[in-house]
């Protein structure tokens, strides 16, 4: 059901200049105990609260939308430089030799630290802190962190939280794209963390404005469900799918480890259509999931569950013995991506990389359901004034504060532009697609994590040289059952330098694609949209993203340009290695770097 009283409360307290705005985070999947530092003395500040001196939930304080909380953190300086030095990428994934998710949830590598923290004025000492994030979200010189007061001072809290979690936001130069997208969540019924923004300084140096974003742990469930003993599941690259299951991180209870109903979604999804729907009603709210399942299509939320098996956790209530999603890392929505299906732009109704998502798009009634509920969404919470009002609110929270951009980085005003143009612009798009009846969908479901996002298990890569003007590409895809590995060679021409970068993109360049072979086109896997690459031109740049590096050089996202509106986007696993002041460049599309 839709909970027009929620938006209706936003939208009064815009008129106030206020936010009702939920969290944002990058992709963070554990939050193990099992690394700790050893307990040094404890302590008991006389500023520290004490959640037994009174009943009230003192925590919508830490959240409160319209502050903005200064937080200080002091480390030893090896501390600290042992803090940064410690990252996560793509290459920590551990991936099978089918490129499958492991057999368990992802090693977290990162330790806690000891240090202190102080929050506008209040002190607290002997503090947890640790790094987070997860590939794009990585960085040394603002990262983002953990804080657990209560790490080694049992009971400490400050304003009854026992964490918080700082977001660096160096994936939304806007700083509003993740609070906005869990405000539509939580307007549409679905629970989501609460957030605002934290202004923060590690031993003295000012690393500019973060999003606090609420945990998804015990007192969220409590705060959002009746019974808050059930379990909850975290899922990274997690899906209801033989050999990606082990993934599923259960994050209570953690005791007696029980995926009873996520095997027995498993089972479900693989039997035949008829009685799909009522059987999947019994493990599964319905009516909840489809709100979460539209906002993450309505929000662009491509690294979600719908568009990318990962980035959400899941409760099982044991009032109604259901699953519940909850959506997680939503710090890439409001902005167009740039999702390529057998050579073609992807609709914008299909977000189906989940089986679950996918089994119901392909099921008459399920596709109903789904396409009547985005139309209901759109209709109720898509107020563009509404929208537009709570991003203007958040930017007086933070903004006279935003100090640590990079000089290459998007200006604040341009990444707000650019999230204002999606919102004018993305329902549209949905309407008109909707207005020519529903997408036929019959691209195969994702078979690895190697595979590209949306393009079947494509590898790109090759050496371009910008001096030269010219330059070799090969186009490998990988088999499947059907048919061999597809392998494409040909020629890049008038290789160049262009100023037609636009927004969101650092260096690009414009080539013609000439002289293509297919390598035994109709005994393999080459469809006819790839033979139609001969003559062709292409624009590509490189993000200001970095997400990595490869011996000794950084590694960035790659941008393509989305042919209806201009803008330049991330392609799924596309990477960008530069050399030599962007003289040379290595491009790579859907493979590990």
């Amino acid at each position: 059901m839709l909970n027009t009283s929620n938006w209706s409360r936003l939208l009064c307290l815009c008129a106030c200049s206020m936010l009702v705005a939920v969290g944002c985070s990058d992709s963070d999947s554990l939050d193990s105990n099992s690394d700790d530092n050893s307990n040094p003395d404890q302590s008991d500040p006389s500023s520290v609260t004490d959640p037994s001196d009174d009943t009230t939930d003192r925590t919508d304080e830490v959240y409160d939308p319209s502050r903005l909380l200064t937080v200080q953190i002091e480390l030893s300086e090896a501390d600290w430089d042992a803090l940064r030095d410690q990252e996560r990428t793509g290459q920590d994934l551990n991936i099978g030799p089918d490129c499958l998710p492991p057999s368990e949830p992802f090693e977290s590598p990162f330790s806690w630290f000891t240090g202190n923290v102080t929050v506008d004025g209040e002190r607290i000492e002997n503090v947890g802190i640790r790094k987070k994030g997860f590939i794009g979200s990585m960085n040394y010189d603002k990262p983002s962190f953990k804080i657990r007061f209560d790490k080694f001072v049992d009971d400490q809290t400050y304003l009854d939280a026992k964490r918080l979690t700082l977001n660096n936001d160096v994936q939304d130069a806007s700083y509003v794209r993740q609070c906005l997208a869990y405000d539509l969540f939580r307007a549409v019924g679905t629970p989501a963390p609460r957030c605002n923004y934290a202004h923060v300084f590690v031993n003295g140096v000012d690393l500019g404005i973060f999003t606090n974003v609420e945990s998804i742990k015990k007192p969220f469930i409590r705060r959002n469900f009746t019974d808050p003993e059930g379990n909850l599941y975290e899922g990274t690259l997690s899906d209801f799918r033989e050999g990606w299951m082990g993934t599923y991180n259960q994050k209570t209870n953690e005791s007696t480890p029980d995926k009873a109903i996520i095997e027995a979604m498993a089972a479900l999804l693989e039997g035949p259509d008829e009685g799909l729907i009522e059987a999947l009603s019994e493990y599964i709210d319905m009516d909840a999931f489809l709100n979460f399942w539209v906002v993450e299509t309505l929000t662009a939320h491509w690294d979600g569950y719908a568009g990318n098996t990962n980035n959400y956790h899941m409760y099982h209530d044991p009032t109604s013995d259901r699953l519940h999603f909850i959506p997680w890392g939503v710090d890439q929505t409001f902005q167009s991506t740039f999702m390529l299906f057998e050579g073609t732009l992807a609709p914008h109704t299909i977000n189906t990389a989940g089986l679950l998502t996918r089994r119901l798009y392909l099921h008459p009634e399920g596709q109903a359901m789904y396409l009547q509920r985005l139309t209901e969404v759109m209709d109720a919470y898509w107020d563009t004034d509404v929208l537009i009002a709570s991003i203007a609110s958040m930017r007086e929270v933070f903004e006279a504060s935003v100090v640590q951009l990079e000089a290459d980085w998007p200006s604040l005003d341009d990444a707000v532009s650019e999230t204002i143009r999606f919102i004018n612009q993305h329902s549209n798009a949905l309407r008109t697609e909707l207005a020519n009846g529903p997408v036929e969908w019959t691209y195969p479901l994702r078979q690895s994590l190697c595979d590209n996002q949306r393009g079947g298990g494509a590898e790109w890569n090759g050496n371009l040289n910008t001096g030269e003007g010219v330059g070799e590409i090969e186009y490998s895809r990988g088999a499947t059952e059907d048919a061999e590995a597809c392998i494409v060679q040909g020629q890049l021409e008038g290789i160049a330098s262009t100023d037609l970068c636009g927004e969101g993109c650092t260096f690009a360049m414009e080539m013609m694609m000439t002289n293509w072979t297919v390598q035994d086109p109709e005994s393999s896997g080459c469809s006819d949209e790839e033979r139609t690459f001969e003559d062709s031109p292409l624009l590509i740049g490189q993000s200001p993203i970095q997400i990595g590096e490869y011996e000794g050089s950084p590694v960035w996202a790659l941008m393509g340009v989305d042919e209806e509106t201009g803008n330049w986007n991330p392609i799924p696993n596309g990477y960008s290695l530069s050399f030599g002041g962007g003289a040379n460049i290595v491009w790579f599309f859907g493979a590990q770097f």
